[in-house]
């Protein structure tokens, strides 16, 4: 069974730095300890599959001042570049969309204290010719793919000519390839009833559900929906391009003009569920009052939103050191397990629950 890792506080007896720096040294930790960095980086994550008596052994270690290796004032040797690749579809990336662009910061201030720089390439990745190309030609020491295609198999053709990689995204139950994302379905559910608690009942949905993750999103949306025996309305299902907010912009408006409104909206990210509001708002419907608001990914932007977004924070800080630390160990040729982290649910004004 894979691991899963909720948060910092899931290791009791070690502070978030402590975490943090025994993260950043995981091989010479492993060293000191006589224990294999696979199973310091899984004590560190809160695994199951490490034993009591170990994480004990790691944990006491570390609260007794010990600190792993003694270079921690010399600057690291630079060790080449890790590519960062978007994981495009139709000519759409993800690069610009606000929430990749934090969590590529965050892996970028993971990866300089091991003496990697970043490379950032947008490849045509439905292409085994061009892969390979910019596998040879690259010579980056890793390889990082942010979100996954909608192919799921193509995914693991990618794994297969991108080696040693890891990937930000969900965890479907067949994938061979390493991945650390968050929660999709049941944060989404969460979001749902809290809607359905504040007195709506004709609840939109925004997101494209050609991708797993999206998809993932919607039925924790129709669950939610089920168990309050609310009807599933196809009309009030739109299908939007994830990392293109003006296609949600226009047909939001028409959806609500045309079928006598809906009194909340889901979106599955931020920048979508702000242009939604944007437009709602510009017809003259009211947000919360008329329409309340979730949105997914909980970037820095939605907080200064008006109004604040509610939405669904994913742990971008934990999400990033997880994915350096698990290229890390493919790269010295170490195998680790795909984590799911936990999302919260954060509530503002534009549910219409804070005043």
């Amino acid at each position: 069974m894979n691991d899963k890792f909720e948060n910092e506080s899931d290791l009791v007896a070690l502070s978030s730095s402590q975490v943090k720096l025994a993260r950043g040294r995981i091989t010479e930790l492993a060293k000191q300890l006589g224990v294999s960095k696979s199973t310091v980086s899984r004590a560190l994550s809160g695994s199951t599959q490490v034993s009591q008596e170990t994480r004990r052994k790691i944990i006491a270690f570390l609260n007794q001042g010990n600190e792993p290796g003694n270079e921690r004032d010399t600057a690291p040797t630079s060790k080449g570049n890790i590519a960062i690749i978007s994981a495009t579809d139709g000519g759409l990336q993800h690069f610009p969309h606000p929430f990749f662009l934090e969590l590529i910061a965050a892996i970028g201030g993971e990866l300089t204290p091991h003496g990697y720089g970043i490379q950032f390439a947008n490849i045509p990745l439905w292409s085994d010719v061009a892969v390979k190309n910019f596998h040879e030609g690259s010579r980056a020491a890793g390889y990082i793919i942010i979100g996954q295609t909608r192919d799921l198999d193509r995914m693991e053709r990618l794994a297969e000519l991108l080696s040693p990689l890891v990937v930000w995204g969900g965890r479907s139950a067949k994938q061979t390839y390493c991945s650390v994302g968050s929660e999709n379905m049941q944060p989404t559910k969460l979001a749902v009833q809290h809607l359905i608690k504040q007195g709506r009942r004709r609840i939109a949905f925004v997101g494209d559900r050609r991708y797993f993750e999206t998809q993932r999103r919607f039925e924790g949306y129709k669950q939610a929906l089920i168990s309050a025996n609310l009807p599933i309305d196809e009309s009030l299902i739109l299908d939007a391009a994830p990392f293109d907010p003006k296609s949600a912009c226009t047909n939001i408006t028409e959806i609500y003009n045309a079928r006598q409104s809906f009194d909340a909206l889901f979106s599955t990210s931020d920048l979508m569920a702000m242009s939604c509001i944007s437009s709602l708002q510009q017809i003259g419907v009211s947000v919360p009052d008329d329409v309340a608001v979730v949105g997914y990914d909980d970037v820095q932007l939605s907080a200064f939103f008006n109004p604040p977004l509610t939405t669904i924070r994913q742990k971008i800080g934990i999400g990033a050191a997880l994915l350096v630390e698990k290229l890390l160990l493919a790269i010295d040729g170490e195998k680790s397990e795909s984590e799911i982290l936990s999302a919260d649910l954060i509530i503002r004004k534009s549910c219409g629950a804070v005043s």
